[in-house]
């Protein structure tokens, strides 16, 4: 019994013998009677993690006429770690991976009378396949995918996000959404998520592909509104797009689906420098010529009687 310890305790020493080790000749000296049998798998992977190619070139060589010493799993799974590492740095030569760039997110949106619906993808057009988002897992030495991070700002009279960098190319990019809404929203009763679709049609590059997408669910501040657009700014940038079909698929109010689109609002004035009045549902550029004693406020004209 005091000799199977014996054995026992050589084993364990070995696994951990280039645990702690600085150099390679350290690595060297520590190896060099310990038959190669008996070297773990775990000190072959630092080895070559460390560089140290003439200690682990010995061992495989000799491995060759020793059956029961086999390296070959330790070393192809070490060096695949190596060579990822190596092919990403090289990567970041390029000045357009090494210092990401902010894309504009496509996105498109529809509405009810409480809420605006958005839903953003990570690509600049919504034709395109969503962006990839990966990490490499050193356990299982490859590549794979993961969902992105993502950071999300709903304020009264401002929503944003912005992603975590994505690969797509050769080149990375931080995917953001920045816009004053139509109209004010309230914040408390917003929601949003990360979802994961199934990809369609051209952008079904393998079986099973799947894009992540950003849904938002804007409640309005003023139910009963129909926003004639999704943004303050006069038009909608390029990158929001309507989301065809769904007013009616999440409305349940016949009355909200016949009514007219609202072509202004206190925060469309606002973002033209203008302000907004009720009479008139329109903006002007002074609200004497909202009413009689009219005075601006939160770029909304107010009147006495009003106040």
């Amino acid at each position: 019994s005091a000799m199977r310890w014996w054995v026992w305790c050589t084993c364990v020493a070995a696994k951990e013998v280039l645990s702690d080790c600085s150099s390679l000749q350290e690595a060297q000296a520590r190896t060099k009677d310990i038959a190669l049998r008996d070297i773990a798998a775990a000190d072959v992977e630092m080895a070559v993690l460390r560089g140290w190619w003439t200690l682990v070139q010995g061992w495989v060589a000799g491995s060759h006429t020793d059956p029961a010493a086999d390296f070959g799993y330790p070393v192809r799974r070490a060096t695949k770690d190596v060579k990822a590492n190596a092919d990403l740095l090289l990567k970041w030569l390029d000045p357009t991976f090494a210092i990401p760039k902010e894309v504009q997110a496509a996105s498109q949106w529809a509405q009810n009378s409480t809420h605006v619906f958005l839903r953003t993808r990570f690509t600049n057009k919504w034709s395109l396949p969503g962006a990839t988002f990966m990490r490499y897992d050193g356990l299982r030495a490859k590549v794979v995918p993961m969902a992105p991070n993502v950071t999300v700002s709903i304020r009264d009279s401002g929503v944003s996000l912005r992603s975590s960098e994505a690969e797509v190319s050769n080149r990375r990019y931080f995917y953001v959404v920045a816009f004053v809404p139509f109209d004010r929203i309230d914040p408390a009763q917003s929601t949003w998520q990360l979802e994961e679709q199934k990809a369609q049609g051209s952008m079904q590059m393998s079986l099973g592909a799947r894009i992540h997408e950003v849904w938002l669910a804007l409640r309005k501040a003023t139910p009963g509104t129909r926003w004639g657009r999704l943004s303050a700014a006069a038009e909608d940038p390029e990158h929001f797009g309507r989301w065809v079909g769904h007013d009616s698929e999440f409305s349940s109010d016949p009355d909200f689906d016949q009514t007219l689109a609202a072509t202004v609002s206190p925060l469309s004035c606002v973002e033209g420098s203008k302000y907004y009045c009720p009479p008139l549902e329109r903006c002007v550029e002074d609200c004497a010529t909202c009413g009689a004693g009219s005075s601006g406020a939160a770029g909304v004209c107010t009147s006495p009687a009003s106040t």
